[in-house]
């Protein structure tokens, strides 16, 4: 457990180079007793002989849970060191070991597979236009192979040398390559193959050499409405689902199921925090559990939202929006407003609103916060004599720093 946990911490950790932590509810002071409800009610509601979950925050095991029983012949305790199978949850591992490979320019994946994957020469595509498979199309379930699940989970005592007569003996596709998402084990066992033939290392050898690497997907297209009513968005990639909805923001997600076991993860990168959970029940249900405890997790408030670090070029325009409130005229920053600026509402108008907050704020001149969106837009609040004023900041993407967009409102 101890191994995935690290793996589960390095893509909680992508972001930490570019966001800092906002002070919180120590972790330390979680109530975890609803979230042990949860996977108490799991293995009643699904006679799961036993469950256990853990949570990761800032790349550090911070919380582990057992419940039951190994098995219920031995009537065996789970403990923290009860190993599981984790079945689809290793393409996670299959994905960064790719990355690594492509990091280190040694993989491009845009490539056909079978430029790293001499069995793939032979492959009979549908149509005479079809495009190749590329090592991208593996990782992101959009090869034209089959859905596989109930064959694939058969198959994981199959040898290397069962494994190339296989492909020797040829295999249909369910469709044109790189048109659609088509969940395949097969595809992701390729691509094993190819992290193989590539670093001259079998699988497993490579995967236990440390080829982990920070990943985090970014991409949701596609949308559904879940159980709460909240929206989602997702997209697959990389051996991850990418969702987005009300609740959580945006999160990972993968799943395993296997006969015997069920298994999940959920990360949070924004809040550096991910949960994951282990059953002994086949194919066990174990995403509706994890996912509320992620929520619940999100709104103990232990774990918010990374700030992003302000840019220097940031706070230079910002101390620019405190001078041009200050003397209530955009011109005295003239050097600092790009093009547009004054194009889309001009110096006169600007000041007409300057001077209409500053009769009813009087002066601003204490900085109460400074807040970033990206290093490009932020938002700075300062104290008045008479209230709080806000300045909304988009700069141009110019060399230097200039003004696209300057809004002011009244903090109410």
């Amino acid at each position: 457990m101890k191994q995935l946990a690290v793996l589960f911490a390095l893509a909680l950790v992508v972001e930490s180079a570019v966001s800092q932590s906002v002070p919180s509810k120590s972790s330390a002071e979680i109530d975890y007793s609803a979230i042990d409800a949860l996977f108490e009610k799991y293995m009643r509601d699904n006679h799961a002989p036993g469950v256990v979950y853990g949570v990761v925050h800032e790349g550090k095991l911070i919380r582990v849970k057992t419940f039951g029983v190994q098995d219920n012949r031995t009537q065996t305790p789970i403990t923290a060191d009860t190993l599981f199978p984790i079945a689809s949850m290793t393409k996670n591992f299959t994905a960064l070991a790719a990355l690594k490979l492509r990091d280190q320019g040694r993989l491009q994946f845009d490539e056909p597979v079978e430029r790293y994957a001499p069995e793939f020469k032979s492959i009979r595509y549908p149509t005479s236009d079809s495009p190749k498979i590329r090592v991208r199309d593996l990782l992101s379930h959009s090869g034209g192979f089959v859905y596989d699940d109930p064959w694939g989970d058969r198959q994981m005592d199959m040898s290397d040398a069962a494994f190339d007569a296989f492909l020797r003996s040829g295999f249909p596709l369910s469709r044109t390559p790189q048109i659609s998402y088509e969940y395949s084990n097969f595809g992701f066992a390729m691509m094993g193959r190819v992290i193989r033939n590539v670093s001259g290392r079998a699988y497993s050898d490579y995967i236990a050499l440390g080829a982990t690497t920070p990943v985090l997907v970014r991409r949701p297209v596609a949308e559904r409405g879940d159980a709460s009513g909240c929206d989602t968005a997702w997209v697959y990639g990389l051996g991850m689902t990418s969702r987005t909805d009300c609740k959580l923001g945006m999160w990972l997600t993968h799943g395993g199921r296997f006969p015997g076991y069920g298994s999940d993860v959920i990360m949070l990168p924004q809040r550096g925090v991910g949960i994951f959970v282990f059953s002994n029940l086949t194919y066990g249900p174990t995403h509706v559990p994890v996912l509320q405890a992620a929520r619940q997790l999100v709104e103990s408030g232990a774990f918010p939202v990374r700030s992003v670090p302000i840019s220097n070029e940031l706070m230079a325009i910002k101390d620019t929006a405190a001078r041009i409130y200050a003397t209530g005229d955009v011109l005295v920053a003239r050097e600092a407003l790009a093009m547009n600026f004054l194009l889309d509402n001009d110096a006169a108008h600007r000041n007409a609103g300057l001077a209409k907050l500053k009769s009813e704020l009087g002066p601003c001149s204490k900085l109460e916060s400074v807040t970033a969106t990206t290093a490009m837009r932020g938002e700075a609040i300062w104290t008045c004599e008479h209230g709080r004023l806000r300045a909304t900041i988009f700069l141009a993407p110019t060399v230097q720093p200039s003004l696209q967009t300057l809004d002011w409102e009244k903090v109410k």
